[in-house]
């Protein structure tokens, strides 16, 4: 969400009006009214008393949350595509739990965890996955 949407649905569910903000901030109307439409900003000084007032942070009210939060699924993304590359399976583990405790319904995800599991709990040195396969189906 922008900084606009977040102070527009923090301000209604608080019961404050657009000209309430704005003398508790001692500004006018029309600047919270163009804040609330992203046609501009607050000046950075305003952004704590917003904080204080909403009793959020000043990362939300910016929309850091979600920012940071898609920086951390690009990671994920970037480690799930090359996890088969990697040899330490324990490394791909710890980055797999966070990955679905994160983001829990994302299937493939949950599949590269088990894959991590499997790899973890079976496989000895030395000894191909296939290999296990393979003689798990014959008996």
């Amino acid at each position: 969400m922008t900084f606009g949407e977040n102070l527009k649905e923090l301000r209604r569910k608080s019961g404050i009006t657009q000209e309430k903000l704005a003398e508790l901030l001692s500004v006018s109307p029309q600047a919270v009214s163009r804040w609330e439409t992203d046609l501009s900003k607050p000046d950075i000084s305003l952004l704590p008393p917003l904080a204080n007032l909403f009793s959020v942070t000043t990362d939300y009210l910016l929309g850091m949350e979600d920012y940071q939060k898609n920086m951390r699924k690009a990671e994920y993304e970037e480690e799930f595509t090359d996890y088969w590359k990697h040899d330490d399976k324990e490394k791909n583990y710890e980055i797999a739990c966070r990955a679905v405790a994160e983001y829990p319904g994302n299937m493939e995800w949950l599949e590269w965890l088990a894959s991590d599991e499997y790899y973890l709990a079976c496989v000895k040195e030395g000894e191909e996955a296939d290999g296990l396969y393979e003689q798990a189906i014959r008996n």
